[in-house]
């Protein structure tokens, strides 16, 4: 049997809303104290174990969920033949940067580069490059076509 799309799984939640200060509480603050120092290769390797379990196909759809999960808003600034950069901002990037806590984006970045190892058959690596003065993080997912996973 197949297992049931993210979407369809939490279906139930997609109308209701929280606050960012529970997110914060969770992600900024639990996180941290329970992971330690392992918090940001943790969170990439659950963004990755979330992209195996949920694959999408298409850019298009990966930018769709980031909206739908409250991610963010991620863009495409520039693509070539061995990666893709992305641009993610949101209002929550934003109010992390004032409260000028260490922020990390390895969920996102890990989740990033598993989509795109599973869509191009090649490993794939993902990097984040946060610009707190323009609350923007880039996100660069490099791939080589000799490293392929097939």
């Amino acid at each position: 049997m197949n297992q049931p799309s993210i979407h369809e799984q939490l279906s139930h939640f997609e109308n209701l809303h929280t606050s960012g200060m529970s997110y914060e509480l969770l992600r900024g603050i639990l996180l941290p104290e329970i992971l330690g120092k392992e918090l940001p290769a943790i969170l990439y390797w659950s963004g990755k174990n979330l992209a195996r379990k949920y694959p999408l196909s298409k850019g298009e759809e990966i930018i769709q969920f980031f909206e739908q999960m409250g991610w963010g808003t991620l863009s495409v600034v520039s693509e070539k033949k061995n990666h893709l950069e992305f641009e993610l901002t949101s209002e929550f990037i934003a109010a992390r940067n004032k409260s000028r806590k260490p922020a990390s984006y390895q969920l996102e970045s890990g989740f990033l580069a598993q989509q795109y190892e599973q869509m191009k058959n090649v490993i794939a690596e993902a990097y984040e490059d946060q610009k707190k003065r323009s609350n923007k993080v880039f996100i660069t997912v490099k791939w080589d076509h000799k490293d392929s996973i097939e």
